[in-house]
C-alpha cells in the first residue's frame, strides 16, 4: 500500500505489531501536528499495523509498546531491559498526571542512551521511534506532562471535567469547588486567579456554558458554579485578602493595549505576571469597556468592577483615561514615537447596529447600547414620554428594558409607566439568557414574541408607535438567520420613544491609513485566529474587534491568548507562538459526605430581592451566598475532574460479583452516572471490587479495625461494621460480606463451611484437632 502525502488527512506514524511492537516512523517533510484526519495507515500481512487518528495518544501507545517489548525478555540483553524499565515508567508518569516538564528531557536521554547501545539491541528498536515522535509530536507529549491534559482524551487521569473542558478560560472548576467545599475559600480564589483575573465579575455576569456541561444537572440541578466564583471573591474582601498578584521580574519591555474592557485588562494582567511594562489607552472617562457602562449596575455593581481593576493596576498596569487612540495618537505612534514594543488592539463593540425601517430618524428614536451608556455615564435616561417600546430579544435588549423601568421609578415626572418588548424570536429561540427574561418577565415587563418592525409612525417629526409584522420564521433550512414576514398579519404599537437593540458593531474609525492594519470585509480587524497578530508586525487583536460581540469570559480569554503571544513577540522566542491550551491543573482530597445527604441537598437557591422592591433602584438584585450556603452548595459537585463515568465499577459489581449495588444510567453514548445513591447501603458487601477496576482512583476502598467503607469521590456509599472473630474477639469481616461468601462458596463446594472465626484462630483449632489424632 503506498504512503501518500496530500491534503489534511495525512499520516502520522505507523504502529506496527510483531516481537517487539515497534512504531516505525514515517517522514512527512510537509505534516503539520495540528492538521486533523488519520496519524496512521491499516495493512494485513505478516505484521498487523493500526490506524492511527486524532483520538489515539502517542504517548499512552509508546508506552504500550515499550511494555509488550519488556514481555519478549528472551530476546532483550540486560541493558535493554533496564532501559525499558525506565522508559515504561517514564511514560506511565506522564500519563498518568505524576510528571512535569523535566520528564520529557528525562525521557529524550533514556532513548538516547538506548539507541547508542548500537544494532542490534532490541532496546535500540524502540526506542528510535519514541524519539521521532518526541521530535516530531512534542506539542502532545508537552500537554501531557505540563498541561496534565491527553488531547485524544484516552489518558483517564488526565480527562478534565465537563464543566472544566467548556470554561473559555479554563478555570480548573473542580478544584475551587472542593476547596470552598472545605472552607477554603483563599485557595479557591488564587485557583481561580490562575486563569481568570476576573473572578469577582465573571462571579456576577458570566452565561456560564460549565453550568450547561454540569453532569450533576442528569440527577437534578447543576451547582452554581458562578455565583460560587463570586463568593469567593467577595470573602477575600471582606477579610482584607483580595489583593494584586506579584508581577514577575522587569523585562523592560513596553506594551500598549488600547481599550480597557475585559480582554485588554486581561491581556495587560497576564503580561504583567510576565514582568512587561503595559499602559492602557481607554478613551472614555472610565475604564472596564462594556462591564464599565454597558452591564447594568444590578447585575455588576460598579465598585465591585473597580475593585478589580484596582488589583490590576496594583500589578503597575497603567491606566490612561480619555485617551483616544487616532488623529493625535496613532497606532503608528505608539510603535514609532513613545517606545511601545507591541500594541495590543482590544476596543470590543461599542457601536449598536442600526436597522434601515422607514422613520428610524425620528425624534424619539434610541439606540441600545448609546442609551446603555448614557445612563451609566450620566445617571440618567435620555428618553422621554409614558410608554416605551424595546426592540430586540438578546440581552442587550432586557438590559436596557429593565434600565429603562428603574429610570422611570427613580424620575416619576418623566419616567415611562409601561415598557414593551418586541422580538423576532419564539421564546425558546430567543439569544437572552433564560434567566434574564424571567426576571425582566417578573418585573413587569412585557414581551412579545415573533414580531418585527415594519416601519415606525411619526407625527410632526416624532414617534407616536410602531406597526409591527408577524413572523413566519427567524432561520433558514440551513440554521442561517434570515427572518420571513406574514405580510398580511400586522399590529400597531404606540410609543413615546422607541429603543432599538437589535445587535452590536465596531468603530474602527480610530485606524489611520500609516497604521497599516488590515480589515475584514464584516468590518472586524483582520487577524491571525491563533497567534492573534494583525497584518501590522507587533500589533496583535482580539476580542470582540476580531470576532463580533461575544461574551465577557470569551474577551477574557482572548486577553490571555494575546498576552502569550505578545510575551512570545517580545522574547524572540523560536517558532511558533504557543497556543493556549486546556490545563488539568490540581486534584484536591474530597470532602466526605455520606450518600443520602449527597443525592438529597438540591441546588441552594440565591437569595434575590423581590421583584417589586429591586425595580426601585440599581441595587444588586442577587444577594449573594453565606458560608453555610456556599459549603453546602459546593458539596454537591460530584468531582468529575476524577471520575470519568466510564462505568467500570457498575460492570465489575454487576457481572463479575453478582452483587449489582451499583445503579448506573447513562447520559451519553460512552457515558454513565451513578443514580441511585442509596442502593449501595441496602446491596454492597463492601468487597472493594469497583475500588480496584476504577481507572482514576475516584472509588475509594477504606479498612480500619472496626468498620470497611466504600467512597465515590468522597460520598459514602457503604459503611459497615466489621463482626468479631468468636474465639479471639478481634476485628473479622462485616456480616454481609461474610453472608456472601457464605452463600457463594458453599454453593460451590456442595457443604456447609462455619466461618465464626478469623484465620488464625481456625488454624489453630484445626491444628489442635489434628494433635488429638
Amino acid at each position: 500500500m503506498p504512503v501518500t502525502n496530500k491534503g489534511k488527512n495525512q499520516p502520522k506514524a505507523l504502529l506496527l505489531g510483531g516481537p517487539l511492537g515497534r512504531l516505525i516512523p514515517l517522514n512527512l517533510p510537509k505534516f503539520r501536528p495540528a492538521s486533523r484526519g488519520p496519524r496512521g495507515l491499516s495493512l494485513l500481512g505478516k505484521y498487523s499495523l493500526q490506524i492511527l487518528n486524532d483520538q489515539d495518544c502517542l504517548v499512552s501507545l509508546a508506552r504500550e509498546r515499550v511494555v509488550l517489548s519488556l514481555d519478549h525478555r528472551q530476546i532483550l540483553c540486560r541493558p535493554c531491559r533496564e532501559g525499558l524499565h525506565n522508559l515504561a515508567n517514564l511514560l506511565y508518569r506522564i500519563i498518568n498526571g505524576q510528571a512535569d516538564e523535566t520528564a520529557l528531557s528525562w525521557l529524550q536521554d533514556a532513548c538516547t542512551a538506548l539507541q547508542d547501545q548500537g544494532p542490534g539491541h532490541g532496546g535500540r528498536e524502540v526506542a528510535a521511534p519514541i524519539l521521532y515522535l518526541l521530535k516530531r509530536f512534542p506539542e502532545e507529549f508537552r500537554l501531557h506532562a505540563v498541561n496534565k491534559f491527553c488531547p485524544a482524551r484516552v489518558c483517564p487521569r488526565l480527562l478534565p471535567a465537563p464543566c472544566h473542558q467548556t470554561c473559555p478560560t479554563n478555570i480548573d472548576i473542580p478544584s475551587y469547588l472542593a476547596l470552598v467545599a472545605h472552607g477554603s475559600y483563599l485557595e479557591a480564589l488564587e485557583v481561580i486567579r490562575q486563569d481568570n483575573p476576573f473572578p469577582w465579575v465573571c462571579g456576577l455576569v458570566c452565561p456560564h456554558p460549565c453550568e450547561t456541561a454540569c453532569v450533576r444537572a442528569n440527577l437534578d440541578n447543576p451547582i452554581n458554579i458562578k455565583n460560587l466564583k463570586a463568593f469567593v471573591a467577595e470573602w477575600a474582601a471582606n477579610h482584607g485578602r483580595y489583593l494584586p498578584l506579584r508581577p514577575g521580574p522587569a523585562t523592560g519591555h513596553k506594551v500598549a493595549v488600547v481599550g480597557s474592557g475585559p480582554a485588554g485588562l486581561s491581556a495587560a494582567h497576564f503580561l504583567a505576571l510576565k514582568g512587561h511594562q503595559v499602559t492602557i489607552f481607554e478613551a472614555l472617562k472610565v475604564a472596564g469597556g462594556t462591564p464599565g457602562w454597558g452591564i447594568p449596575a444590578y447585575r455588576l455593581p460598579r465598585d465591585i468592577l473597580q475593585r478589580e481593576i484596582e488589583n490590576i493596576k496594583g500589578m503597575g498596569v497603567a491606566i490612561r483615561l480619555n485617551s483616544p487612540i487616532g488623529p493625535g495618537r496613532s497606532i503608528n505612534d505608539l510603535l514609532t514615537r513613545e517606545g511601545f514594543e507591541a500594541v495590543f488592539l482590544a476596543v470590543g463593540a461599542q457601536d449598536s447596529v442600526r436597522l434601515p425601517v422607514p422613520g428610524a430618524e425620528a425624534q424619539g428614536i434610541y439606540w441600545g447600547v448609546e442609551f446603555l451608556r448614557e445612563v451609566s455615564l450620566n445617571g440618567k435616561s435620555p428618553t422621554q414620554g409614558q410608554r416605551v417600546v424595546v426592540i430586540g430579544g438578546g440581552n442587550v435588549a432586557i438590559d436596557v428594558a429593565r434600565v429603562h423601568l428603574r429610570v422611570a421609578r427613580i424620575s416619576l415626572e418623566r419616567g415611562a409607566t409601561r415598557v414593551t418588548m418586541f422580538c423576532l424570536e419564539s421564546p425558546e429561540e430567543m439569544p437572552a439568557s433564560q434567566w434574564e427574561v424571567e426576571e425582566a418577565l417578573e418585573e413587569g415587563i412585557e414581551i412579545f414574541n415573533r414580531w418585527g418592525v415594519k416601519e415606525v409612525l411619526t407625527r410632526e417629526g416624532k414617534v407616536t408607535g410602531i406597526t409591527l409584522r408577524k413572523v413566519a420564521r427567524v432561520f433558514d433550512e440551513q440554521g442561517r438567520f434570515s427572518p420571513t414576514y406574514l405580510e398580511d398579519q400586522t399590529m400597531i404599537a404606540e410609543a413615546d420613544a422607541v429603543i432599538f437593540a437589535i445587535g452590536q458593531k465596531v468603530n474602527l474609525g480610530f485606524l489611520s491609513p500609516g497604521d497599516d492594519i488590515g480589515c475584514t470585509p464584516r468590518g472586524l480587524i483582520q487577524a491571525d485566529p491563533e497567534s492573534l497578530s494583525t497584518t501590522r508586525t507587533g500589533v496583535f487583536a482580539a476580542g470582540d474587534a476580531v470576532t463580533g460581540p461575544a461574551t465577557v469570559v470569551k474577551a477574557i480569554a482572548a486577553g490571555k491568548q494575546a498576552a502569550l503571544s505578545i510575551d512570545h513577540y517580545l522574547s524572540q522566542a523560536p517558532g511558533p507562538a504557543p497556543i493556549f491550551r486546556l490545563h488539568k491543573r490540581q486534584r484536591v482530597p474530597f470532602f466526605p459526605i455520606h450518600a443520602p445527604d449527597k443525592i438529597r441537598d438540591g441546588r441552594v437557591p440565591m437569595p434575590q430581592l423581590d421583584p417589586h422592591d429591586r425595580i426601585m433602584d440599581f441595587a444588586p438584585i442577587e444577594l449573594g451566598y453565606t458560608e453555610t450556603q456556599a459549603q453546602k452548595e459546593a458539596r454537591r459537585c460530584l468531582r468529575c475532574d476524577v471520575c470519568i463515568r466510564c462505568g467500570a465499577c457498575e460492570k465489575v459489581c454487576r457481572d463479575e460479583m453478582k452483587v449489582h449495588a451499583l445503579e448506573f444510567k447513562p447520559i451519553s453514548d460512552t457515558e454513565r452516572i451513578l443514580s441511585d445513591y442509596l442502593r449501595p447501603g441496602e446491596r454492597c458487601i463492601t468487597c472493594g471490587a469497583c475500588a480496584l477496576v476504577c481507572p482514576t482512583g475516584a472509588i475509594e476502598y477504606l479498612e480500619t479495625q472496626d468498620r470497611r467503607e466504600v467512597r465515590l469521590c468522597g460520598s459514602v456509599l457503604n459503611q459497615m461494621k466489621t463482626s468479631r472473630c468468636q474465639a479471639c474477639g478481634a476485628p473479622f469481616v462485616p456480616s454481609r460480606y461474610l453472608s456472601y461468601v457464605t452463600q457463594h462458596s458453599d454453593a460451590a463446594m456442595g457443604k456447609q463451611v462455619l466461618r465464626r472465626w478469623c484465620p488464625k484462630c481456625a488454624r489453630a483449632k484445626r491444628a489442635a484437632e489434628f494433635i488429638k489424632f
